[in-house]
């Protein structure tokens, strides 16, 4: 049950993300009341739909592992309706066609009535597609509670969070001031303009808008803070656990400064596409998921919040452990978000994610000595087909190629090879075991039952490879179709063997292939 729903809230954040990456909303005219309806809480609404799913499928699994497991078993061995993904893709197939028209130089009343339509059909019909209509009805009926947490948590989180512009404007004023206070003893020329909120250095300036005062991360985290304590307040001791609450305002504001004066000083220092590129893009939500995962780490290990302290090796020996499995993949996620907040039009700290997943990897090795990984031959012809998938959009339409980056191609060639020696190293070997320890080794396992150490890969449904699969096409972006195929493909080899080598064997095969390509060939896309 939890997967699926997982599974939804991911297609549906994609799919926002690429609504608003394709529609502007302030090109809509005020005129039309639809069309004005659409404009004013069109983007409102995809964040708390997105939200609530989300924020659901977390503390439904951490407070209601029962129930869900009993749905589970409802759902279990239950075939995917593809009519209903095939209405699905129709129908947003029609939203982007509608958008196209609504958002270009054709709006209308009608237009906007049809394009909300194509859109709530495209979510119930996604919703009855992984998880039967009756099942739905049945966790409404027995999580009521749930379901009103997760509402107003997310209502909270998108609409509460905006605070009055009376409050805006004296953050505001305090970030600046902190700012300043931060920046002024390490650069030398500093001036300001308070009534236009401008800090400017010799090399760089930046304005202080009513968005960056840290009041919208700062009512973020005191929704997450509230619901966390709500749903574990069985396990928290009352009235310390509150202090969580400003705890976490206070250290998300001070973060927020903190970011903003590290934005000017990269500027300053000669990296303005860095600090108004990724940095500025990633910083935030890096910010907060470290000082929301630190407040649920001291919330149930602190002896002074938590009634009964969690320990390390209480946590390390629980059973059906899900952190071997993905915690390579994820701290290749997150170093990931580090270098590109780092980075302008070329991502230079890629090596970062190769440290970050080899620590993990060796800091594991334990775990891992009990998987099996034999290799047969049926994993490289299973990597050399999805290779061959990979490639053939591109031979087909002629868009294959692309030089090497202007900015690889510029360094020096020490330089030059070290970068390559790390990608070709992370995309061959690091990669395919992280990917591999969290699609194969746990998610397909997780779907097919909730103690996926005890059940074999051979004994894993066709669903659940179905799903997986398309999660791990859902990864890889525009290419998501191929990324289905070369899941499925890998999750076969898997399942045929019952050997995780034989699916990371399949994986680094066609990573290699495809970095032959990029080097023998300057097929640079392919990277």
């Amino acid at each position: 049950m939890l997967p699926r729903t997982a599974a939804l809230g991911t297609l549906f954040a994609l799919e926002m993300l690429a609504i608003t990456a394709r529609f502007d909303g302030d090109s809509l005219p005020g005129h039309l009341l639809v069309v004005s309806v659409v404009r004013d809480y069109g983007p409102a609404t995809l964040r708390f739909l997105v939200s609530f799913i989300v924020v659901f499928a977390a503390f439904a699994y951490l407070r209601s592992r029962p129930l869900l497991h009993s749905l589970s078993l409802r759902v279990e061995g239950l075939p995917v309706k593809w009519p209903m993904v095939a209405l699905h893709s129709a129908a947003m197939a029609s939203f982007f066609a509608l958008g196209s028209r609504l958002y270009g130089n054709q709006p209308s009343n009608g237009m906007a009535v049809l394009f909300l339509l194509a859109g709530v059909c495209g979510i119930v019909s996604a919703a009855v597609a992984l998880i039967p209509l009756a099942v739905w009805f049945d966790l409404a009926r027995q999580s009521r509670a749930l379901f009103l947490y997760g509402f107003a948590a997310a209502a909270a989180a998108n609409f509460a969070t905006h605070p009055s512009r009376t409050l805006w404007g004296p953050f505001m004023e305090l970030t600046f001031r902190m700012v300043r206070w931060m920046v002024a003893p390490l650069v030398p020329g500093l001036t300001t303009d308070f009534s236009i909120m401008k800090i400017a250095t010799p090399n760089f300036s930046v304005r202080i808008a009513a968005e960056c005062s840290g009041l919208e991360g700062a009512g973020l985290m005191l929704v997450f803070g509230l619901v966390w304590l709500w749903l574990f307040r069985e396990e928290m001791r009352f009235p310390q656990s509150l202090a969580l609450l400003p705890l976490g305002v206070v250290a998300i504001f001070l973060l927020n400064a903190i970011r903003i004066a590290a934005l000017i000083l990269i500027g300053n220092a000669g990296a303005p596409s860095v600090a108004l590129g990724g940095f500025h893009s990633q910083a935030g939500w890096i910010l907060f998921n470290l000082v929301a995962f630190g407040l649920c780490v001291l919330s149930l290990y602190s002896p002074w919040f938590a009634a009964e302290p969690r320990t390390a090796a209480r946590a390390a020996k629980a059973e059906d452990n899900a952190v071997p499995y993905l915690l390579p993949f994820l701290a290749i996620l997150a170093a990931g978000m580090i270098a590109h907040a780092a980075s302008s039009n070329f991502e230079w700290l890629y090596p970062l994610r190769v440290v970050a997943a080899l620590a993990c990897l060796y800091l594991l090795r334990s775990w891992y000595r009990e998987l099996t990984w034999t290799v047969h031959w049926i994993a490289p012809l299973c990597g050399i087909a999805v290779f061959l998938i990979w490639i053939a959009p591109g031979l087909w339409t002629h868009t294959a190629g692309g030089t090497m980056p202007a900015a690889l191609a510029s360094s020096s060639p020490w330089a030059r090879y070290a970068w390559i020696a790390a990608r070709l190293l992370g995309a061959v070997i690091i990669v395919p075991i992280a990917e591999e320890l969290a699609f194969r080794a746990f998610l397909l396992r997780r779907l097919a039952t909730p103690s996926f150490t005890t059940i074999s890969p051979q004994a894993v449904g066709w669903a659940a490879i179905g799903i997986s699969s398309f999660l791990f096409g859902l990864m890889h972006g525009g290419r998501w179709m191929e990324g289905t195929v070369a899941g499925a493909l890998y999750a076969y080899s898997y399942r045929r063997s019952g050997s995780l080598g034989d699916a990371v064997a399949a994986h680094a095969t066609t990573n290699a292939l495809l970095a032959g390509c990029v080097l023998g060939l300057q097929q640079w896309s392919f990277w």
